[in-house]
């Protein structure tokens, strides 16, 4: 699984077993970022394992953009004025020994992750269709795009693609979620949570952009339904951030009153029979 000495040959070897699980979101040929990102990796001569390694081709860390999370990804643009509508999610672990069973579950966890990330983003966009949820929702598109494999490693490596958001300001943000207007968005929300059964969709995951969408950006978990009651993440879990976090100077709704006419939006939306989405 090599990079490719020209355009004319294939980036990574089609039948590299680590990577067929993936294939099916992979950035399609037909993507105008595709080419270019063939060129810049190129020019890669070594394994990508920091950010320096990654400037070298390009990428460039702002401050704003930089971001180290539990998975360790790191958040880039690139200086391309081709790919300036873009945003990379680059995955960088620590290196263990090959035959260990820390790799082979590190890598599990990575692949059930990356592919969440793209997965739970076009299921996300089938809800938004379906239910012609454009007006409220934001869903950025997400492709995995393949880098070589580090010699020695069996973990894969994927560069994560999705479309770049201008969001509101952190302010903007906070007064949004307090104000009144959030109530238009309670039974849209709960039609994303209940079908698509994404975990993230959190308020901190759920900023706005410039067109007041609430952004769908953090689609990494998911699989279950909430429940109303009981032990784990239920829907009263859902707004428990906002009592800490959000709290803006001029607060015109109360947070019971927001938890109150969320249930009732939750329990309104779960009546409905769960779509047969393609994305599962």
């Amino acid at each position: 699984m090599l990079i490719a000495e020209s355009l004319s040959k294939p980036l990574v070897s089609s039948g590299a077993e680590d990577l067929k699980s993936l294939e099916p979101y992979f950035l399609p040929e037909s993507h105008p970022a595709y080419s270019i990102l063939r060129k810049v990796f190129t020019k890669a001569v070594g394994p990508l394992t920091s950010e320096k390694s990654l400037a070298a081709l390009g990428f460039k860390f702002s401050q704003s953009e930089r971001r180290r999370d539990r998975n360790k990804t790191i958040v880039s643009t690139h200086t391309s004025e081709q790919l300036k509508n873009y945003v990379f999610k680059c995955y960088v672990y620590p290196k263990v020994k090959a035959d260990s069973k820390d790799c082979n579950r590190q890598a599990h966890v990575r692949e059930r992750r990356i592919r969440n990330r793209v997965k739970f983003s076009r299921r996300a966009r089938e809800v938004v269709d379906k239910f012609n949820l454009k007006k409220y929702f934001f869903v950025p598109r997400k492709y995995l795009f393949p880098l070589k494999k580090i010699k020695g490693e069996k973990l894969t490596r994927c560069l994560l693609l999705e479309d770049k958001i201008s969001f509101a300001t952190e302010e903007d943000h906070r007064a949004f979620w307090r104000g009144k207007e959030i109530y238009e968005y309670l039974i849209p929300l709960a039609r994303i949570l209940w079908h698509t059964q994404i975990w993230d969709l959190q308020p901190a995951n759920l900023r706005q952009n410039l067109k007041q969408q609430m952004t769908l950006h953090d689609t990494e978990l998911g699989h279950k339904r909430p429940k109303g009651r009981g032990k784990g993440k239920g829907i009263d879990d859902f707004f428990d951030i906002l009592s800490d976090k959000l709290l803006p100077s001029n607060i015109s709704i109360g947070l019971d009153e927001l938890h109150q006419k969320w249930r009732e939006a939750y329990e309104e939306v779960s009546q409905e029979k769960p779509l047969e989405l393609k994305n599962k």
